[in-house]
């Protein structure tokens, strides 16, 4: 689990959008992502895809738009949980050179535990939420989108 800003779950779209780390695009939700892409074929007759994320949104709030950060969303934190698998394993990407944002982050403060993501966890979490809120849950029940568009 990370404690990270969303200028840093940023990068974690970012990287999701490259082929090497294409895993994270199916693990992430929560927010809304707008994203187009371009296909295009390298001298060596190789097909690869550049990708251009458009707008991030979160609960019916635009918070990034066209390269801009809305107010001061950029610097609000929010806590990632993640697979060991996501969280540990790197491959740069071969035409853009990103890395996967998780691996470094494991080795600093914005890792806050490396328990894993199970039931057994979860359900400490949840308690440890419901103790700090009267007993009462936050429950997202909308659902969110990772969405191409054309």
């Amino acid at each position: 689990m990370f404690h990270i800003t969303y200028a840093e779950l940023l990068q974690l779209f970012e990287y999701s959008m490259t082929g090497a780390g294409k895993i994270l695009l199916t693990q992430m939700t929560g927010i809304d992502c707008y994203f187009t892409s371009t296909e295009h074929t390298n001298s060596s007759g190789i097909t690869y895809y550049d990708y251009a994320l458009h707008s991030l949104v979160k609960d019916g709030t635009t918070i990034y738009q066209n390269g801009e950060w809305i107010s001061d969303w950029a610097s609000r934190t929010l806590t990632v949980a993640t697979t060991n698998y996501v969280a540990t394993t790197d491959r740069e990407d071969r035409e853009t050179h990103l890395h996967n944002p998780l691996v470094g982050w494991c080795e600093t403060s914005r890792l806050i535990t490396n328990d894993l993501v199970d039931n057994e966890n979860a359900i400490r979490v949840l308690k440890a939420e419901a103790e700090a809120n009267n007993g009462l849950l936050s429950i997202d029940t909308r659902p969110h989108f990772i969405v191409y568009t054309e």
